[in-house]
């Protein structure tokens, strides 16, 4: 419910869109409560309303004192999140610290 997934469980992947098949796969990852949570474009194939109620449950999550490890192409996910951040230039990572304030 948590991922606004309301169809039947009882179906294969193939029969699902990719954005119910990230849905899933994140309800299933958080269920079981980890301390960290690695990530790689979850909100690739979401349609808005979908990756705001996925970026609501990260925030959530983060809130809770865990961590997320993310990947993202998308420029509006990865500023959701305050902390570090390494981007990669010209094949080089450069790591830069995210301040919550510095967003506002």
């Amino acid at each position: 419910k948590r991922v606004n997934y309301t169809k039947s469980l009882n179906v294969r992947p193939s029969d699902i869109s990719d954005g119910e098949q990230k849905k899933i796969a994140l309800a299933r990852a958080l269920v079981i409560e980890p301390k960290l949570l690695f990530l790689d474009e979850c909100t690739l194939s979401l349609d808005d309303r979908s990756s705001e109620t996925v970026i609501n449950l990260l925030h959530d999550y983060v809130d809770s004192g865990k961590t997320i490890v993310y990947i993202s192409h998308n420029e509006k996910f990865r500023w959701e999140f305050p902390g570090y951040m390494y981007e990669i230039r010209n094949g080089t990572p450069e790591l830069q610290e995210i301040d919550i304030d510095d967003l506002r």
